[in-house]
């Protein structure tokens, strides 16, 4: 195809568009106002309103291969109890989940990490715990904190890692 047949294309396409979101909806035919259904709006809002709990994370597949020389130094002194090919395949699996519950005045974190891993020597299985814990604000002036949360470190206006007992700042002060 030429280029002025693709730009001829693209134009008459642009035009049907175009075209076609001014007819979208209806007119009724009495009254010379477009019509909204709000139950609609609402049951959509109803799917998205905030709901106590939340959980997510992802799960991460890397399968790799390696080759191995197996006249160099370091593989005869890695390998030397097992007859490993100079080829061989590895899988990791990993999956990192995070989770909150809020209602009310108590709340509660978790943030976690699994690597599960399938080589020459068998499965391998590391979990790491990196946050979890729950937190209580009964009032503005007393929040009770327990468990493995972590901490920002640096002093700034807003926060300061060795101010235990302070007043609640605002930033936009």
């Amino acid at each position: 195809m030429s280029v002025l047949k693709i730009c001829k294309s693209l134009v008459l396409l642009s035009f049907l568009l175009a075209t076609s979101a001014v007819y979208s909806q209806e007119q009724p035919p009495d009254t010379g106002r477009f019509e909204i259904d709000l139950s609609e709006l609402q049951k959509e809002i109803d799917k998205i309103a905030a709901k106590p709990y939340s959980l997510g994370g992802f799960l991460e597949f890397q399968p790799t291969l390696f080759g191995i020389d197996r006249d160099a130094a370091v593989s005869r002194a890695r390998f030397f109890r097992t007859r490993q090919d100079s080829l061989f395949d590895q899988y990791n699996f990993r999956l990192r989940l995070q989770g909150s519950y809020k209602q009310d005045w108590f709340s509660a974190f978790f943030k976690t990490d699994t690597l599960v891993r399938n080589d020459f020597q068998g499965w391998d299985e590391d979990t790491k715990l990196f946050e979890a814990y729950a937190s209580a604000k009964p009032n503005a002036n007393f929040i009770f904190e327990a468990g493995k949360k972590v901490m920002k470190w640096g002093k700034g206006y807003a926060w300061n890692p060795v101010s235990f007992i302070d007043r609640p700042k605002n930033p936009e002060d």
